[in-house]
């Protein structure tokens, strides 16, 4: 494969890197990477998503924690294609993040989500990111995660 060609990962794949599973694992498909700097990926609004039942019923609205949840698992599998997978062990957990909102995003949006890495170590990636639909900015988001072991974080509940 040339260096130019864009890099494709499907949904099967994808899960291979997001633990995350239904109902919340958002990416569809990944469209290109480069480790290190970006990556891209499709998150189709479905009439049939869960959290669409209630917000609202009225008028179906995907909700902003549903978009951040789709950038934090473009951010998940990223941070992992630069540094290493994680261990089984090992979960990430986001930090500060805000996120603007510029559309509304309903079921047959289909988002194409872009995130870039401001800041990349072992264990953190600080990053931004655009959400877009029909090319019109949809979102705009900036977060950081980090890699834990689990043990680390003390007594588990669960």
């Amino acid at each position: 494969m040339a260096d130019t060609e864009p890099r494709q990962m499907g949904f099967t794949e994808i899960k291979e890197w997001v633990r995350h599973r239904y109902p919340v694992n958002y990416l569809d498909r990944i469209t290109d990477w480069t480790p290190g700097e970006s990556l891209t990926a499709l998150f189709n609004v479905s009439g049939s998503l869960p959290c669409l039942v209630g917000h609202f019923p009225e008028r179906a609205i995907l909700p902003s924690s549903s978009t951040m949840m789709a950038f934090a698992q473009c951010g998940i599998v990223l941070y992992q294609l630069s540094t290493r997978k994680l261990r089984d062990d090992e979960i990430t957990l986001m930090g500060n993040s805000t996120i603007s909102s510029r559309r509304i995003l309903v079921p047959g949006d289909q988002i194409t989500l872009h995130i870039s890495c401001d800041r990349l170590r072992d264990n953190y990636l600080r990053f931004t990111g655009t959400a877009y639909v029909d090319g019109e900015v949809a979102s705009r988001v900036r977060t950081s995660l980090i890699r834990k072991k689990v043990a680390d974080l003390g007594p588990q509940l669960w």
